[in-house]
């Protein structure tokens, strides 16, 4: 871990510790991982320490070979310099150069050149490093080697060049390297194909440019992405791995289906082919990838013996029947099917009569019965695919290596026997102790007694559950040790470099997770024997974990009273608190271990002590008390009951804390009591223990909450009843003016609870802050039996809270229901179908508005709940109800989409015409919301299609301006006018060209509306558009014929509109159509004069190319140069100053440019025109030179620049 992270010191200790330099992860040594991370320091540090460099793993591959694969150049040179062989070899024959020229690192490469490394090694397949450079189109290394004397013709044993593996591969830059330095281009391999020939057959050279002339040029390759595994290749060419197969062993299935082309199936088929085959030369995922002996059959999907294929492997023919005369064909792989003839070769290179397979497809040729007959009988006969001799070298090698590796399992076994004999040894005392503990007894003896009660009441004992998980977990740690599974902290540390860390866990107060040391770990989980020990070896009693809880903290938690005694005796701080203020005691409390509680406070625990919350043991005690254990009480005699059974521990602690003198008043931050926690569960005997200890039944916390409050809301009624019993105040007050009823009516459930306290004396009536009455409560909820319990109690069904009660806002409708609402309101608002059908039958007033004239029918008309709204105008509501901003139901259903209750309405007779105080109807809301369904409703029930609503605005209008298209071809259908204006003069066609709706504008355009049509201040649907920037409306107004000189009645054109809002590509298509660059709106100005003014500097540049003119004077004289200046825009300055503009020139007060730089300050632009040899000196109509303004506004670094034309100035105007 440590040498793979280059964690060069945490090496340096562990190796001081007597970590084994040879010890092997998955057959690698450290000095593997290290070279392979480029790790030096760490190389350095286990060459010195007698690291084995020349030990190699299971592959064959040595540190060198790693080094080499991952291009570590510095790490490869201490390697070589240590005495590893440049030309060692792994099991495929392959030495580092080779792994170095496949993966391309160059400097590497050179590296082992200069060291001796051989140019011309061959691998167990004939191959030099030249072939893996050139398959994998490494141009440098190719270069490199072929300067180095690497033969440019070496063939491999399938009589395959350098050259093929570049051709087939598509890597054409190599390709001509290859050529340029000697490569026979009409060479060929065994199966008598040329690399012209294997980049055709792969789709790589277009079959257009084929031609024999052309034979011998690669400049037609297809791009094949660099440095691909071969089957990566083929995946990407859409066929498997070198042309594979004949089509029943090429795809999963025998043809691709309807609806799956070739290339996917290609796809799936190249994605398993990796588990299914050996890739070529052992694999090339890494340096020590090794080829797999088993293979699956892709058409039938058996497992296939190892044996047996490599017995098809020796008997596997040379050739394919349409290729017996021209020579042997090398085979590589072999996968078998169930059909002796549908044989597929895996053949590098291909048989290109056998396999045609081209991009993206594949198809195969068809044995006559005679040639499946010559090939079945050949497999028989054929001879052996390797010699005898290389068989039996590659045996001897391998039966060499076995018996180091054996040597050095043996040395392992005997280790290993040792330490499990150890740990045997180690099992049986554990097991031993499991006896014992198993036959201790349950109770303790008659001596030890309860402080509560000396006589009689037996000591608390642990159940025999306890005993048991004790036992179990005892025989879990016995297990592991017997099989010498052991881990720490210490390995991860390792892992992540931390030296202070392994330092650490070296000794017995060692921190781990979360800073927990072994004693606080031990104590945690019960084992008092290694408590005991940790303490007699030195271990500290007051250690803490990151949070500063303590052993004692974990022991009381998990109730292991032995080890709290333990900790105790040894001197632990029993009121020592966590980071959260919590001491033992509060722990101990929180998981009711009665026995802990009574162990600390017999070790003068402060029983009142408080946590960082302001809470003492008794409440954190009676919080998790449950009332499902009071039914069972302690036994007198005999083993305990399982703790699940028995009476609630909690409540035990709480008589323990009270015997111990507990305060039962003390309040937290948030001024809740012991009976305030009690709340939480409910439980009977716990609130009866706290009220006999004289806990105050009234008290009240922060917010004036007392108990009762709390079992309210609970829905607790016993204990509800209990409290009243105990002298509660049924009415008690919150600070909110909440009272018990309002908390028990706001549950859904607590009938019983509602029913208790009205009983009691609560009243009905009573309001909290904001004026809800229990039955707003009620209603809210939607608990129906609880609105009829307070019916029937006498509730006001129609009493209305006050403003500001925020239920609009909670449920969506803004300020339209947040005030002066009824429970029906409410229960209409939410929904709640049920209450409503039960206050409708308590006479509830259906009509009835709150503060914002809303009626409950409003609220149903939103909801879109047709039941509610038939249920409500079956009870008489009044339809056209209007609210404070004059809207009725209908608008409010219209503006909702809420189609169903608008069709309800209007059958009860809802005006369609009605208009609310902007005078909109139902059919402009709609319009508005893009609600078609409600839109074709309004319009099939007769509403006004060009009625006008705010401002004259008609549907239509609105729909345009909102982009609705699909109600804008609705109403033009329907007969809207197309012309119709607001009371500002625009039609549609300008709202929905200012709001760049293009097809809104095209179905307007189309339905004959006017491009040129003048609306507000002059203002037409072009001049919009460009202002706004909507480009594509601008075409589409252009090309429709609108004029792109029109002005607004303020003289400005399009162009000054696009350009003042700096819409460049509305300013190019404005260009493009010719628009007169010069024209000048009431003031005179120019596209130019806002360009330069605003600073847009693309623009300018824009216009001017455009032949806008530079020097042109507004009405005040002003030039486009005076106002880039005057507002500080250098870069609009200096493209007028490079296109000629006159820098001298003068508006009508006589000001140059450089009087309106010196007026802003800016002393860039003064800088620009001092350089641009503008007069300095110039007087404006006033008799000021730009000094002058440069000295009035104080800018000292203006007037030194200004100052020379001071000194002896000669005064022009």
């Amino acid at each position: 871990m440590a040498a793979e992270e280059g964690h060069s010191e945490v090496v340096a200790l562990l190796l001081k510790s007597g970590a084994s330099l040879e010890a092997t992860d998955h057959s690698q040594t450290p000095l593997h991982w290290a070279a392979s991370k480029g790790h030096i320091e760490v190389v350095e540090l286990l060459l010195k320490s007698g690291a084995p460099v020349e030990k190699a793993d299971k592959f064959g591959v040595a540190a060198l070979h790693w080094a080499a694969s991952e291009g570590r150049a510095a790490v490869a040179e201490k390697l070589i310099s240590a005495g590893t062989k440049v030309e060692a070899t792994t099991g495929d024959g392959q030495t580092p150069l080779f792994k170095a020229a496949f993966y391309g690192h160059v400097s590497v490469v050179e590296q082992l050149l200069k060291s001796g490394a051989s140019v011309e090694a061959r691998d167990s397949f004939g191959q030099t490093p030249l072939f893996d450079a050139a398959e994998r189109g490494c141009v440098s290394v190719v270069e490199q080697l072929l300067k180095s004397g690497a033969s440019v013709g070496a063939q491999s044993e399938n009589g395959k060049t350098p050259l093929h593996a570049a051709a087939w591969n598509g890597q054409a830059e190599v390709v001509e390297k290859l050529i340029a330095a000697g490569a026979k281009v009409d060479a060929t391999n065994g199966a008598g194909e040329t690399a012209y020939d294997l980049a055709k057959n792969e789709g790589l050279i277009s079959t257009d440019d084929a031609s024999d002339e052309k034979r011998g040029s690669f400049k037609q390759f297809r791009s094949v992405p660099v440095g691909r595994l071969e089957w990566e290749i083929g995946a990407w060419k859409g066929v498997s791995y070198g042309g594979l197969v004949n089509s029943h062993a090429a795809f999963p299935a025998a043809d691709p289906g309807d609806d799956e082309t070739a290339e996917t199936t290609a796809s799936k088929w190249s994605s398993g082919l990796e588990k299914q085959l050996d890739p070529p030369r052992g694999g090339r995922r890494g340096p020590g990838a090794a080829a797999s002996r088993d293979a699956v059959d892709p058409a039938g999907g058996h497992d296939v013996d190892a044996e047996e294929l490599h017995q098809s492997l020796k008997e596997l023919p040379r050739d394919c029947p349409r290729c017996i005369a021209k020579g042997s064909v090398t085979v590589a792989a072999v996968v078998p099917v169930p059909r002796l003839s549908a044989i597929g070769v895996w053949v590098k290179p291909r048989c290109a009569q056998f396999i045609r397979m081209g991009s993206g497809s594949s198809s195969a040729y068809e044995l006559t019965k005679e040639e499946e007959a010559a090939l079945d009988k050949a497999l028989v006969q054929a001879p052996t695919l390797r010699k005898k001799e290389k068989e039996l070298k590659a045996s001897a090698d391998k039966s060499k290596k076995l018996e180091e590796e054996v040597t050095t399992l043996r040395k392992e076994s005997q280790e290993l026997q040792a330490v499990a004999d150890q740990s045997k040894e180690e099992a049986s005392t554990l097991r031993k102790q499991v006896k014992e503990l198993q036959a201790v007894p349950a109770v303790s003896t008659d001596s030890e007694k309860h402080p509560s009660d000396p006589s009689t009441e037996p000591k608390l004992a642990s159940p025999k559950s306890f005993q048991a998980a004790v036992a179990e977990k005892l025989a879990t740690e016995a297990d592991k040790a017997a099989a010498g599974d052991w881990s720490g902290n210490i390995v991860e540390a390792a892992e992540n470099g931390d030296l202070a860390a392994v330092r650490h866990f070296l000794r017995v107060d060692s921190g781990g997770l979360y800073g927990r040391t072994s004693l606080l770990h031990a104590a945690g989980n019960g084992h008092v024997e290694v408590v005991e020990l940790l303490l007699t070896s030195g271990a500290s009693v007051h250690a803490k974990g990151k949070c500063s809880e303590t052993a004692l903290h974990w022991a009381a938690q998990k109730d292991h009273c032995a080890v709290v005694e333990k900790l105790i005796s040894a001197g632990a701080k029993v009121d020592a608190a966590d980071c959260e203020g919590d001491t033992a005691l509060h722990t101990a409390a929180n998981h009711g271990c009665a026995f802990v509680v009574e162990k600390l406070i017999s070790a003068k625990a402060k029983v009142d002590a408080t946590n960082y919350e302001g809470k003492t043991a008794l409440p954190l005690a009676a919080e998790h008390s449950d009332e499902r254990f009071v039914s069972v009480s302690f036994p007198e005699k005999g083993p305990m009951p399982d703790p699940m059974l028995f009476t609630d521990c909690h409540i035990k602690v709480v008589e323990l804390l009270l015997t111990a003198a507990a305060s039962v008043e003390t309040k937290d931050k948030l001024g809740h009591t012991a009976l305030h926690f009690a709340m939480e569960k409910g439980n009977v005997a716990m609130v009866e223990k706290l009220i006999s200890a004289k806990a105050k039944v009234d008290a009240v916390d922060c917010e004036g909450v007392t108990a009762l409050h709390h079992a309210a809301l609970k829905g607790h009624c016993a204990v509800v009843e209990q409290l009243i019993t105990s002298g509660a105040k049924v009415d008690a007050v919150d600070s909110f003016g909440q009272r018990p009823l309002h908390m028990a009516a706001s549950v859904r459930g607590h009938v019983s609870v509602v029913e208790l306290l009205l009983k009691s004396g609560a009243s009905v009536q009573a309001t909290n802050d904001r004026g809800n009455t229990a039955l707003h409560f009620a209603a809210m909820d939607g608990d129906s039996a609880m609105v009829e319990k307070l019916i029937s109690a006498g509730a006001e069904v129609d009493a209305a809270n006050k403003n500001g009660c925020g239920w609009g806002q909670l449920c969506g409708f803004g300020d339209r229901g947040d005030g002066g609402s009824t429970a029906l309101h409410l229960a209409t608002l939410l929904r709640h179908n049920a209450v409503v059908e039960k206050l409708i039958s308590a006479r509830a007033k259906v009509d009835v508005a709150d503060e914002y004239s809303n009626t409950a029918l409003h609220f149903a008309a939103a909801t879109g709940d047709t039941a509610l709204v038939q249920q409500l105008i079956s009870a008489g509501a009044k339809v056209e109800a209007a609210d404070r901003n004059g809207e009725t139901p209908l608008l409010w259903a219209s503006e909702e989409d809420e189609v169903e209750v608008v069709e309800l309405l209007l059958k009860s007779g809802a005006s369609l015409e009605v208009q609310n105080d902007n005078g909109d109807t139902a059919l402009y809301g709609a319009a508005r919301e893009g609600h078609c369904a409600v839109v074709e409703k309004l319009i099939s029930a007769g509403a006004k299609v060009d009625a006008s609503g705010f401002q004259g605005r008609t549907s239509l209008l609105r729909a345009a301006g909102n982009g609705h298209i699909e109600v804008v071809e609705l109403l033009l259908k329907s007969g809207a006018s197309v012309e119709a204006q607001n009371d500002n003069g625009d039609t549609a066609l300008h709202w929905a060209a200012r709001n760049g709706f293009k097809a809104v504008a095209e179905k307007l355009i189309s339905a004959g509306a006017k491009v040129d049509a003048s609306g507000f201040q002059g203002w037409t649907p072009l001049l919009w558009a460009a202002g706004n920037g909507c480009v594509e409306v601008v075409e589409l107004l252009l090309k429709s014929g609108a004029s792109v000189e029109a002005k607004t009645n303020a003289g400005d054109t399009a162009l000054h509109w696009a350009v003042f809002n700096d819409r460049g590509a509305v300013v190019e298509k404005l260009i493009s159509v010719e628009a007169k660059m010069d024209a000048a709106n009431n003031f005179g100005n120019t596209a130019l004069h806002l360009a330069a003014r605003e600073g847009h500097s693309a623009l300018v540049e824009k216009l001017i190319s455009a032949g806008a003119s530079v020097d042109a004077n507004n009405n005040f004289g002003g030039t486009p140069l005076a106002y880039a200046a005057g507002s500080g825009h250098s870069d609009a300055v200096e493209l007028l100053l490079k296109s000629g503009a006159s820098v001298d020139g003068k508006s009508s007060d006589g000001d140059t440019a450089l009087h309106e730089a010196a007026r802003s300050g800016c002393t860039t632009v003064v800088e620009q025109l001092i350089a641009a040899k503008t007069k300095m000196d110039t007087a404006n109509n006033f008799g000021e030179t730009p000094y002058d303004l440069a000295k009035k506004g104080g800018n000292q670094k203006l007037m030194d620049l200004l100052k020379p034309a001071v000194d002896d100035p000669p005064i022009t105007k």
